[in-house]
């Protein structure tokens, strides 16, 4: 009998339960298998399922120079957020931390790379001619709340000379 701790077992017992007809569900084993199963043993090699990390890195594998290049644009970002800084900027800045044969990330893909770090912390919007102008959004809730105090302070002046 397999031990209460045996996730192979847990994923038997488990793909079992959720099937009312395994005639129907072609529930077959490999004889190894059902072999190894039945004496405890592990599963076999051939059989095994690629590891936990192997799964994990589905897609194109990651360019570390162009990760690298990312992470400073990202450190300019921080550092100078008091600026208007497009898209285009930032691609145009992580070329320059690149080598000439290496390629900047799209606008696009900086876009979503850019929302997947920051999340919330980000706004993306169009100001006047410039579009994809990149701002912390702490930093755009500052700017409104000064606008919104000057623009007090003009309605009063007006008030008090009108």
């Amino acid at each position: 009998m397999r031990g209460p701790d045996d996730k192979w077992a847990e994923a038997v017992l488990t793909r079992i339960k959720s099937v009312n007809d395994h005639l129907a569900a072609d529930a077959l084993y490999h004889k190894q298998c059902s072999v190894n199963f039945r004496t405890t043993r592990g599963i076999p090699q051939a059989y095994q399922p690629s590891s936990e990390t192997a799964k994990a890195d589905k897609g194109r594998p990651a360019d570390k120079r162009r990760t690298e290049a990312f992470k400073k644009v990202v450190e300019y970002f921080k550092e100078f957020d008091d600026e208007q800084i497009t898209l285009t900027d930032m691609c145009t800045k992580m070329e320059d931390y690149l080598d000439s044969g290496t390629q900047a990330y799209t606008e696009k893909h900086m876009r979503q790379k850019l929302e997947s770090h920051f999340g919330d912390e980000i706004m993306i919007t169009c100001i006047k001619e410039k579009r994809n102008v990149v701002t912390f959004r702490s930093v755009a809730e500052k700017i409104l709340k000064q606008f919104a105090e000057s623009k007090q302070e003009t309605d009063s002046e007006k008030e008090i000379l009108g």
